[in-house]
């Protein structure tokens, strides 16, 4: 009994891992869509709202608020404006989004 039982334990601490990887999902649903490894999202709709001087700080786009920083790719920042179709690959971190770039 005692070697069906390490056996047993044995074999559910491979597995574990294995279903831990399997939790990384890919799936899109309302324009969303979650990559891998986490909670990216790519969002595609109309800027509500950007910072009044420059192109960091927080930018709304249909309603969703997310953060632009210097690490953030922008194609054509100089074009860009508040009222302009985008589409944008933003991560969530510590219950924010982050832009990662900017299209």
């Amino acid at each position: 009994m005692k070697k069906i039982t390490k056996t047993l334990l044995g074999i559910s601490a491979m597995l574990l891992p294995l279903s831990l990887m399997a939790g990384e999902i890919k799936y899109s649903q309302n324009q969303e869509s979650v990559i891998s490894k986490g909670l990216s999202f790519n969002i595609t709709g109309t800027i509500n709202k950007k910072p009044m001087k420059g192109l960091y700080g927080t930018w709304s786009i249909d309603g969703k608020d997310l953060w632009v920083d210097k690490h953030t790719f922008i194609s054509n920042p100089e074009k860009i404006k508040t009222g302009d179709k985008i589409s944008v690959l933003a991560n969530n971190q510590y219950g924010k989004l982050f832009a990662i770039r900017i299209n």
